[in-house]
């Protein structure tokens, strides 16, 4: 599990925003080895589960090309970081 978790955090794309947790992808990864071990931890990761927190997303409407046509919308999502 360990190395799961490694590779996904080098894995995570640096310049995106954060989601309802407000943790970057930059603040994860500058952790390192003492952030792969909390995130490790038994308590953390049940936490991490069980909040409702992690449920949750920012969905901001974004116009397509037409910005005079009001049906002309896309959502973005901002996910927590640590829930991808």
């Amino acid at each position: 599990m360990r190395e799961e978790i490694e590779e996904a955090v080098n894995r995570l794309k640096k310049s995106k925003a954060p989601g309802v947790d407000n943790i970057s992808a930059e603040e994860i990864q500058a952790v390192g080895n003492s952030g792969i071990e909390i995130l490790l931890s038994r308590p953390m990761c049940r936490k991490i589960w069980k909040e409702e927190m992690w449920k949750k997303s920012i969905i901001i409407p974004l116009h397509e090309k037409d910005t005079m046509n009001c049906d002309n919308y896309r959502g973005v999502s901002f996910l927590p970081i640590v829930k991808k």
